[in-house]
């Protein structure tokens, strides 16, 4: 909404019909939409708001995906700190009680962590594969289009939205992974040689599971962590130097 207020601030001020710019996206609609002011003017209101609920659309889901994962994660180191604690409990009815909590909280936590990854998993995909593109051909226009300051702002921009993604997803996966583990270590630090046959065995179901642990995947291609972060970035570079090469050659 900047360059539009801008230019018709100039236009009320000068009273001299200002250069008209607009996204591209209004060529679809009206084909000579800088012909005159005032039917530039509705385009530009209809086509920012356009981009402006398109942004809070992304950030609402963005946002929401991040803050399952979180919670999915946070819902393991709950778990974690309730079997840390199993030793503070000396009667056995009562420890067969949270015993049994644990594992089903624990089988909560692995469903929620199996649904997240199936619905995200598309998702990291695409995020992924449009990182590595996105960020091959900004390189290739700072090589070959320095000049076109508007197309490779709008490439920086998109890089620096991207990245910032599939960093947060990477981190999140990362925590997810750790916070799912850790529920191992943590059984394995209890007593647990010290319990009856029946709560060792509860004990070991617990410790199975945990040691699979849950992860976010890009359709069971790689799982998502801060090394497939950096494996993205391996391949834009790798990519780019393919390019660039072939590039000087011709």
């Amino acid at each position: 909404m900047i360059p539009v207020f801008i230019t018709c601030v100039k236009y009320a001020v000068d009273a001299v019909v200002p250069p008209l710019t607009l996204s591209v996206e209004a060529d679809f609609v009206l084909f000579d939409h800088t012909s005159s002011f005032w039917v530039w003017l509705p385009t530009a209101l209809v086509s920012s708001m356009e981009m402006l609920l398109l942004t809070l659309m992304a950030c609402v889901q963005d946002s929401f995906n991040w803050c399952m994962v979180y919670q999915v994660s946070r819902l393991f180191s709950i778990i974690r700190m309730k079997a840390s604690r199993l030793d503070e409990l000396l009667e056995s009815e009562i420890f067969g009680e949270k015993l049994e909590e644990i594992v089903r909280m624990q089988d909560v936590a692995y469903r929620s962590a199996k649904q997240l990854k199936k619905v995200l998993s598309p998702l990291l995909l695409l995020l992924y594969g449009t990182c590595v593109v996105s960020l091959c051909m900004t390189m290739m226009v700072l090589t070959i289009a320095r000049g076109d300051r508007q197309l490779l702002t709008n490439m920086i921009i998109l890089v620096w939205y991207i990245f910032f993604q599939i960093f947060s997803y990477s981190v999140l996966g990362t925590e997810l992974m750790n916070a799912s583990t850790s529920v191992a270590d943590a059984v394995y630090r209890i007593h647990w040689y010290k319990r009856r046959i029946a709560e060792q065995r509860l004990l070991l179901i617990v410790m199975m599971r945990s040691q699979r642990g849950a992860s976010l995947t890009a359709t069971d291609f790689f799982i998502v962590n801060r090394a497939s972060f950096g494996m993205a970035l391996r391949s834009a570079f790798s990519y780019f130097t393919v390019l660039r090469q072939f590039y000087a050659s011709k």
